[in-house]
This record gives structure tokens, sequence and C-alpha cells, in this order.
């Protein structure tokens, strides 16, 4: 039999949206919403995990192809969305349930009736026309039994509704038969130090019934109006309730208790209170009503008041006594203060002498070393200065061989020493040479002067990179790059050393250290070890972000002096002598 999709309409249901627009809900009762709606969701979710057997209505007279032939129970048996449906191999045999389904691929890759191969549950089909029948048929709400453990149906106080299986969500969301825990005794057990039965759980509809009954229920106490538990109110009148009514023990007078002990105290008629003048000796207890009578009463009282006057002047003496000894104290500790504050600014007078000594030792030091570096800068100015001088002639013969090979060079970059084999040990015999290895290593030392710096700088801006001289070590050529704006990075100085593109090879060590004409403790130097031959010797090796410009800039670090800087440069370098090859 085939079906088409087009004959097959199957219900969705979309949960109802709450009014979210209660303006009239103080903040407490949106927090207590969210809380129930998290439980009402929670509980309905529980509520559909049930098996749909359990709640199917006349189970019995459902037709046989409703159900799996391999455990006997409906083809669709859970209500969640990814699980309910009937599915079926692509020669559409449905008659095996989902659980089923899932056990046997698990041993066996193929439908169980007809055999077809069937790699997982995912390549199944689902049975459009049986999953339709399905949310038609009638089920109990779940809420008609006394619980979803034994489902035994509860007559009395249970839901009696009958509805198809396309509204249980929508009902349930509505259905007032569900169970609910107590929320007193949720409250109740926040409160520390107390002991309590929780409540069983009730119908939603039977709320009012059990909050007569439930002695953890917020109430207002009758006579203060504080909110308490109505388990506590007995406690609470007997020893915290101020505004409850009691009798005063002696008059049997009712007074709030906040009054009674200022009433026994002060007014009680019925009071057993001492006579007035007890200190003076009379030691008769008598009821306050009674008291002027008893004063009345012979005339013994008068040498009772005469002895409450003598121990007023002695109580008059000793306080004479004691003032006589504070103003003494007292005076002594005025010369005592007056002493301190004498010794506080002597000490005050001598800390602002030897700070101002010590500011003037500091001035003086500071002029000094000022000095020193200003003599120090003259000196080494005069020496470059020489330095240069000495060498222009030397420069003028080196510079003219070398200028068709170093177009992009500028003339304000040169070398202080340019003995181009300067310190080599290169000189090797011919019968001294290896057969295959190393020649012994070629040492180069020298200073790279860049002068006119701020305008090599704007000329470094269309041409990249200012070049050094051609200097030579061993049998190799290098010359170095200066990159005023960096190779990479706009905001840093960059720094390379390259060697004339040949098929010699050669082994590099280097040193390049940027010098500081200051005191001072910044450093920017690069090492490196590096293989030249004729794959790579066109590469540069060095540092992309040698410095920072601004650091380069910045005066006060000493890098640049009369608008120059100044590069140390060492290379040791050894030529690699291949051995020879037979024909």
């Amino acid at each position: 039999m085939e079906f088409e999709l087009e004959d097959i309409v199957i219900e969705q249901t979309q949960p109802s949206s709450n009014n979210t627009n209660n303006t009239n809900n103080n903040n407490n009762n949106t927090n207590n919403n969210n809380n129930n709606n998290k439980n009402n969701i929670n509980e309905i979710n529980n509520q559909l995990a049930i098996p749909i057997s359990k709640l199917v209505v006349d189970k019995e007279n459902i037709s046989k192809k409703y159900f799996c032939t391999m455990c006997s129970d409906l083809l669709v048996n859970s209500f969640h969305a990814d699980k309910f449906k009937a599915v079926q191999c692509k020669n559409g045999h449905y008659t095996t349930c989902l659980n089923c389904w899932e056990k046997h691929l698990e041993k066996k890759k193929n439908c169980i009736q007809c055999g077809v191969d069937v790699e997982s549950i995912e390549s199944l089909s689902s049975n459009l026309l049986v999953t339709q029948k399905f949310t038609t048929f009638k089920i109990h709400c779940p809420n008609s039994f006394f619980d979803t453990i034994d489902f035994i149906k509860d007559e009395v106080s249970g839901c009696k509704e009958i509805i198809q299986i396309n509204e249980l969500e929508e009902h349930l969301k509505e259905c007032q038969y569900g169970f609910t825990s107590c929320k007193n005794c949720e409250e109740f057990s926040k409160l520390p130090f107390q002991e309590f039965t929780q409540c069983p759980d009730f119908r939603k509809n039977a709320k009012e019934q059990h909050e007569l009954i439930c002695p953890y229920v917020k109430i207002s106490c009758e006579y203060c109006g504080d909110i308490i538990n109505k388990i506590n109110k007995e406690s609470h009148n007997a020893n915290w309730c101020q505004e409850i009514t009691i009798k005063c023990l002696d008059c049997h007078l009712p007074f709030k208790k906040k009054e009674i002990n200022q009433h026994q105290k002060s007014f009680c008629p019925e009071s057993i209170i001492q006579c007035r003048y007890s200190k003076g000796g009379c030691n008769a207890m008598i009821r306050r009503s009674k008291l002027s009578q008893h004063l009345t009463e012979g005339d013994n009282h008068h040498q009772f008041i005469s002895n409450i006057f003598n121990q007023q002047d002695l109580k008059i003496n000793e306080l004479e006594l004691k003032n006589t000894e504070f103003s003494l104290l007292l005076n002594g500790q005025n010369k005592k203060i007056t002493e301190l504050e004498n010794l506080f600014k002597e000490l005050n007078e001598s800390i602002l002498t030897q700070k101002q000594k010590q500011q003037q030792q500091q001035q003086h030091q500071q002029q000094q070393q000022h000095q020193q570096h200003q003599q120090q800068q003259t000196q080494q100015q005069q020496t470059q200065q020489n330095n240069n001088n000495n060498n222009n002639n030397n420069n003028n013969n080196n510079n003219n061989n070398n200028n068709n090979n170093n177009n992009n060079n500028n003339s304000n970059s040169h070398f202080i020493n340019n003995n181009n084999n300067n310190n080599n040990n290169n000189n090797v015999q011919v019968n001294d040479i290896p057969v295959g290895g190393l020649l012994p290593p070629a040492v180069y030392r020298n200073k790279w002067v860049i002068s006119n710096y701020s305008e090599q700088e704007q000329q470094g801006i269309s041409k990249d990179y200012i070049k050094s001289p051609l200097f030579k070590i061993g049998n190799s050529t290098f010359f170095l790059k200066w990159f005023p704006f960096g190779k990479k990075k706009l905001n840093y100085c960059s720094i390379f050393l390259y060697k004339t593109q040949d098929d010699k090879s050669i082994i590099v060590n280097y040193y390049i250290h940027l010098v500081n004409n200051q005191i001072s403790d910044e450093v920017y130097e690069k090492r490196g070890c590096q293989k030249y031959d004729s794959e790579n010797g066109s590469a540069g090796y060095g540092s992309s972000q040698f410095i920072k410009r601004t650091d380069l800039l910045n005066d006060a670090n000493g890098f640049i002096v009369n608008d120059s800087i100044t590069v140390d440069i060492e290379i040791v370098a050894t030529e690699e002598i291949l051995p020879l090859q037979s024909n």
C-alpha cells in the first residue's frame, strides 16, 4: 500500500505564551512565577516520559498492526518528539518499534522482516500514516492516577479527562490535578535551627485546603502584627511578642508585656518594696500602698534620715579628696605635654635642616654628573670627527670602486675602518687546505655610521632601506640593510645582514649592536648563526623588530648623536671546502 505525503497532516501544538506585560506584579511575584513556571515545565517533562502504553484507553481494543512484533508493546511508545514515530525500512516494513530496531541493529544491519540492508536508525524513514494514527489515540491524563509508578486510578480526586495524544501537552499546562510540593515547607527549611517534617505532596486544586492545615504557613500575629509560621505561634507569644496582654502577678490587672516591668518597678500598689530610708538603716519590706502609713508610725525614721545625711557628708569629703588628686595629676600631665611639644619642635627643625643638606648635596652631585656627561660627549664628538677626517681619503678610493654596485647606498653611510680584510685569518696556503671540511675562521669587526639620519629616514620612505658599503670576509662579499620604518612593522626599525649571490658556501656567526652614547640601561643587539650557500645566498638574516622608532628617536636614550647612529658589527665566518669528486 502506498501513501502520498499530501494526504497526511500531523498536528503540531505550540506552547502558549505567558502574559509578560502585567505591570501590577512586584519583583517577588515575578520571581515566584518564574520558579513556578520552571517547576511546571519539569513536571510536564516528567509526565511526557511516561510510556504511552501506560495511559492509552482500551489498549486491548487497538488493532494488532499497531503493536511491535518483537516486544508486543505499542509501535510508538514515547511522547517525546524525537521518538514519537513509527519507523520503517525502504521496503515499507514498520512492524518493529524504535527500541527493538535499536537493539536489532546492534547485532545485524538489516530489516527484521525482509532482510534489506539497514546501516543505522538514521537511515530508516518514518511511516507518517501510522504516526498520524497514534496522535488520535485516546489516553488518560497522567494526573488521574495516585502516582506514575503503580498507575492506580484515583477515582475521587484524580483528573477525569480523556484526551487525544496530540492534546496531552496543552492539557498538562492547564490541568489542576497535578501534584505539587508545599512551598511553605521549602521556605521554612531555609530558616536556621529549625526541625520539621515535610508536608506530603497535594494536588494543585487542593492548595487552599492544604493552607488551612499546614503548620508552616505564614500568619500575622494578632497582637504585634509580625509575620510568623503557624507552628511557632505559641513560642512567639510566650517569648517574643511585646504587645500581648498579661496580668500583673501582684495586682492582677492586665498590661501589655512591654509595660509590665515598669508597672511593677514604679507603680504597682501591691508590689513589695523597701522603705524609702533603707540606706539609713530601715530594713522594713512593705507594700507600696502602705508606705505612707509606715513612715508616719513612730519617730524612729529621724535617726535613719540623719544617718543618710552623714553618709552624704562622707561621700562629699571623699569626692573633694579625689578632685584634689586629679587636679595635681592634671597639672603634672600638662607639664609633660609642654615638654613633649618643645621636643617635637626641636626634632622638626633638625629634620628640616638634614633634608636641606641632603637636597644641596644631591644638586651638587647632579651638577657634577651633568658636567662630566657634557665632557664625555664633547670628547666622543672630537674623537668621531678625528676618525672621520683620518678615514676620508681611504673612503674615497673604496667608494669609487663600489659606486657601480651600490646605487641604493646613501653617501652619508660609511664604515669607520675601510680595511675589508681587518683581522682576517683566511690566508691559507694551498697545501694547508684540507681535502674536505672548513677553512680557519675569518673575523671582521667594524662600525657602520649612518650620518644625517633624519634626512636618510625621509629617503627611506621611498626606497624602504639604507644600505651599507660592501665588505669582504674571505672570498665572500657582504653588506647591511637598515630599514627605518621596519621590514614588517612600521613602528620598528629593522637590520639585516646580506651576502652577495654567488656559489660560495660560508657559515657566519654575527653580532650586531646599536651604540649607546649615553649612560643608559637601554641595550639593543642581535646575535645569530647562519649558513649562506647557493640556495639561500640572497636571503638576509637579522631582526625585524630591532628597536622601536620611538626609543631610537628619544634623545634621552643616547642612540642619535649629531643626527648620526652607529652600529657595531662583529662577524666570524668559516668557508666550507667541499672534497674533490672522482671522475
